[in-house]
């Protein structure tokens, strides 16, 4: 029997474990003890209540500047912490004290660099499990997310992360990096997304295995009407001008399902042609009958397309942003490039509810990939793990 570890680090919503329990699973089938160390240890106990998993307290940077969107992935990371090379020893000493005590056989990295370099100085080996945004393209300096990032701001940002990494590395007498793609190629990457939805395709390394996701739980709810348009939304309310676009459902003809946990209270009596579900609902009920789904995050996207369903993306994050510039790209949907009047939103619905090549775009994709499920995503995923096990464990 094997010590897995899964440790998440990074990102704020419990899609994370949505990702990480089906592979947990399998492994606990398979004889292994799973312990997860988690960003958000009340949100994740509550998930996984009656799962009997053992739960830690993942060590935490505290984040740095705002002052602008990051321009690469080293930014990102010198963005939510990593300035601070004093603040990263500290938390490496953390992780790397947690491994010990567990006696953990691998690490299973989600969005948790800093767990991945504290199993690099332990000499652990690991899976970089995650969604395309998560695990960075290959290339020195890390790529921009855009294009017209200036290379001296991407070479600047790599070197202050190099710099900072190795100076923790030091004090725990761990072995210098290279550079952020140096870090990443140490363990075997394992994407939950398609080479069609990646925003950094086409890489050299990682294998796509698809979404794989475990369902919480979740309303059930059926569509009413009989031959109208049907639009499905899963939404945040904080996300900016997330109001006018449900003015511009409220305003359409289209029977409209909308997932929204944090519902404000109002917002049923604002919008009262819009049925709304406070919190998560059964999707795999919904999307085959849908002729729209519109979404905030990332991680959707793949199932609504599984389904042949077009997308609109609203994004918050930068993730969620380049998740929509790849599917428009794909040509199954749009992302709306910031903040949107009603009007504008009007138009974007229009377009996608009215032109048939988005429908086409999204059927043919759920045609290429009609043979994945997330339980055999699992498996698959499951069977990688077991492959880098030490032959001891």
């Amino acid at each position: 029997m094997a010590r897995v570890l899964i440790a998440w680090e990074f990102g704020r919503n419990l899609g994370h474990i949505a990702r990480d329990l089906p592979l947990a699973r399998t492994c606990r089938e398979a004889g292994h003890e799973v312990v997860w160390a988690v960003r958000d240890l009340r949100g994740v106990a509550r998930e996984l209540a009656g799962e009997d998993f053992a739960l830690l307290q993942a060590p935490l940077l505290r984040g740095g500047r705002v002052d602008a969107p990051p321009v690469s992935f080293a930014d990102m990371l010198l963005r939510e912490g990593y300035e601070d090379a004093e603040g990263l020893l500290a938390v490496l000493r953390g992780w790397t004290s947690l491994m010990r005590l567990m006696d953990v056989d691998m690490v299973v990295h989600d969005y948790a660099p800093s767990a991945l370099l504290a199993a690099r100085a332990l000499g652990l080996p690991a899976m970089i499990l995650g969604s395309g945004f998560m695990v960075p393209a290959p290339g020195v300096p890390s790529p921009g997310f855009f294009p017209q990032a200036p290379r001296q701001a991407l070479q600047q940002a790599e070197d202050r992360w190099v710099a900072n990494v190795n100076q923790a590395l030091a004090g725990l007498g761990g072995t210098p990096v290279e550079s952020l793609q140096d870090l990443y190629a140490q363990g075997t990457q394992v994407l939950t997304t398609f080479e069609e939805l990646d925003p950094f395709a086409p890489r050299g390394q990682g294998r796509y295995v698809g979404p794989m996701y475990a369902l919480g739980r979740q309303a059930s709810v059926a569509w009413q009407g009989q031959g109208g348009q049907r639009v499905f939304a899963y939404l945040r309310p904080e996300v900016p001008s997330c109001e006018e676009l449900l003015a511009a459902l409220q305003a359409g003809a289209a029977e409209v399902v909308c997932a929204m946990p944090g519902l404000p209270a109002a917002w049923p009596a604002r919008f009262p042609r819009l049925r709304f579900v406070p919190g998560a609902v059964d999707m795999a009920a919904l999307l085959p009958a849908a002729d729209l789904a519109i979404t905030n995050g990332s991680g959707t996207i793949p199932n609504c397309l599984l389904a042949g369903v077009p997308v609109l993306v609203l994004p918050h994050y930068n993730e969620q942003y380049l998740a929509g510039l790849r599917l428009q790209a794909y040509g199954a949907g749009l992302v709306v490039p910031g903040r949107a009047s009603t009007a504008q939103y009007t138009a974007l619905l229009q377009r996608l509810l009215s032109e048939p090549a988005f429908r086409q775009q999204a059927q043919a994709f759920a045609r290429k990939y009609a043979g994945h499920t997330r339980d055999g995503t699992a498996r698959t995923v499951s069977g990688i793990l077991q492959g880098l096990l030490p032959r001891a464990a």
